[in-house]
């Protein structure tokens, strides 16, 4: 993902990476303190609930598949 924000300005690239106000302020907060090691974990924490969502959408895709392959294994079946 290409982000044309400044190098020096992580604040302006978090919405494009699905962080939502409150989350970039606090951060933003953190980063001009000079608390980087705060900000990089709130970010991390950020990270795990969106990898979480991805594996929860990614189980229901995996169910999808399932009930179209059955579904297509009885329309055989009653070839």
């Amino acid at each position: 993902m290409s982000c044309s924000c400044n190098k020096c300005e992580p604040t302006k690239c978090l919405p494009k990476a699905g962080c939502d106000e409150e989350l970039t302020k606090r951060f933003s907060a953190l980063y001009s303190a000079g608390q980087t090691e705060d900000a990089a974990k709130l970010l991390k924490c950020r990270r795990c609930e969106i990898i979480s969502d991805i594996h929860e959408l990614q189980k229901q895709v995996d169910l999808l598949d399932y009930i179209i392959h059955n579904l297509k294994k009885e329309k055989d079946e009653q070839k």
